[in-house]
């Protein structure tokens, strides 16, 4: 724990110099309060009459409630402090005549004051960002349940997993089962801020321990990792640098989620690389990397597993949707061939109608004036609309062949 004390440039703090510095306190003058800033560790902050006026009460307030302490010196004592200098402010006063040993047994009385202060201070910002992390986790579980689109479904998870973590860069893998059974890892998404020109290419690989998304893949199991460049020399897993030498790219601190569905079962691996202080920092030069480049925490472990829990469910649903969506289309493609046999003679109208209906609604949906301007389709509408054209002369299915049949204009 690193103490320091903070004081009016031309407060004379030398008598007391020797002792603070025994004690491990280091002690800065500051002119100006733009300067009056907590430190990394414990900070005081010695404040004289003579310089009083520069600190405005809101200054100070400011500087008590991200945990500093303040000791105000005056002329007589507690008389001389105005009444804005209440309790809730200061951690203690002294008479302009003062010894140094009551000067520096006060300044221990503000540090331990600062120290409780910090405390409170530290644990209210994490409740903060408690509170934050459970909105931001609710907001994207309801923005990813209401996501029809598969592909915006996994680019919506990978996003925000980026976001949550500050990442750089991510990647989405999708295990895939083959026709004997067997199992591959399909890389499926990639994003990097930093390299937006980097291609995305799916490709398939092994579900083995041979790469990190394997391992994590079959192991079932989170990975952190600092460092990518410097594994442990008994590590399974291997990182390929190909991508990093192409495009000047530097893969450093990896966070590797398993995602399971209901199941328990793995289904996908989220992986994010180079967890960065600031989100939108563009990460160019080699130093970049070792300046704003930070390894993932526990806390983010759990944050993202939960995230990744709820893309798991979503992906699930979404692959269910689609086949739902396939097994309505093969009842309707059916039942447009129940249709055409019924009636050779027009065989193609229902597809002809489809098409004809869909392009008119996609001409409304895309017209910016005259009266059908504010006419708008979604993406399932128009499907609808699809559906509707080829199943309008459903009808046919019960008519008498006799009557439905028009090969000619007279009965045979």
């Amino acid at each position: 724990m690193s103490y320091t004390l903070l004081y009016p440039k031309q407060y004379d703090v030398a008598p007391i110099q020797d002792t603070l510095e025994t004690s491990g306190v280091l002690a800065e003058p500051i002119q100006t309060p733009a300067e009056l800033k907590i430190s990394d560790g414990i900070t005081v902050f010695l404040l004289d009459a003579p310089n009083r006026p520069k600190f405005a009460i809101d200054v100070l307030r400011r500087f008590v409630h991200n945990g500093g302490a303040v000791v105000a010196l005056g002329a007589d004592g507690e008389h001389d402090v105005p009444d804005d200098f209440g309790s809730d402010l200061l951690a203690g006063f002294l008479a302009e005549d003062h010894g140094h040993k009551q000067l520096l047994l006060m300044l221990r009385t503000a540090y331990r004051e600062a120290l409780a202060r910090s405390d409170c201070a530290r644990a209210s910002r994490e409740a903060e960002m408690r509170s934050t992390e459970v909105d931001d986790l609710t907001s994207i579980g309801m923005a990813l349940t209401t996501e029809r689109d598969y592909n915006a479904l996994l680019g919506l998870i990978l996003l925000n997993a980026r976001r949550l973590t500050s990442s750089d860069a991510g990647s989405l893998y999708l295990v895939e089962t083959l026709d004997d059974e067997k199992k591959n890892l399909r890389f499926k998404l990639s994003t990097t801020y930093s390299r937006p020109e980097i291609p995305l290419v799916e490709f398939t690989m092994p579900l083995d321990k041979s790469s990190i998304a394997g391992f994590v893949a079959t192991t079932g199991e989170p990975l952190v990792i600092d460092d990518a460049y410097f594994l442990p020399p008994d590590s399974e897993y291997t990182i390929n640098r190909s991508i990093d030498k192409k495009y000047g790219y530097r893969t450093k601190s990896m966070l590797t989620i398993p995602m399971t569905d209901h199941k328990n079962e793995v289904i996908g691996v989220l992986q994010l690389i180079n967890r960065k202080l600031d989100f939108d920092f563009e990460l160019r030069d080699p130093e970049d990397f070792d300046e704003q480049v930070i390894p993932y925490t526990r806390r983010l472990v759990h944050l993202v597993s939960a995230l990744a829990g709820q893309a798991a469910v979503s992906i699930e649903n979404s692959q269910l949707y689609e086949d739902i969506e396939r097994l309505f289309e093969g009842f309707v493609r059916a039942s447009v061939t129940a249709i055409e046999q019924r009636d050779p003679t027009t065989s193609g109208h229902s597809g002809r109608v489809a098409d004809k209906t869909v392009g008119l609604a996609e001409v409304v949906d895309q017209a910016s004036d005259g009266k059908y301007r504010n006419v708008k389709f979604s993406r399932e509408e128009i499907r609808e609309i699809r559906y509707a054209g080829l199943l309008h002369d459903f009808g046919k299915v019960g008519v008498r062949e006799q009557v439905l049949v028009k090969s000619t204009k007279l009965y045979p």
